[in-house]
């Protein structure tokens, strides 16, 4: 599956035209927050989630400043309950 590139502003407006509840937005894996930002402009709230303590921290300063509709927790969605380590590869930007 090819990843999209948040930068392509066409997937992004396909996307947001079938949205109907701009309550609250999730962001999961928000890494530096460019999706998280482009939600935030359309959504009441966005809660971003991205386990990595560096880009979290990143991410909560910019959001504590300029996005205060954006709730940034330092947290790993998976698909079950528990705990995990958290590994990079080296070809993670």
């Amino acid at each position: 599956m090819k990843r999209t590139d948040p930068e392509d502003e066409s997937v992004f407006e396909k996307a947001i035209t079938k949205v109907v509840d701009f309550t609250t937005a999730i962001d999961i894996g928000a890494h530096q927050g460019l999706w998280t930002i482009k939600l935030a402009n359309y959504f009441d709230k966005v809660v971003a989630f991205e386990p990595d303590r560096y880009l979290y921290v990143e991410l909560k300063d910019m959001c504590r400043v300029m996005y205060p509709n954006v709730e940034v927790r330092n947290e790993a969605i998976l698909d079950y309950n528990g705990r995990g380590d958290l590994e990079f590869s080296e070809s993670s930007p």
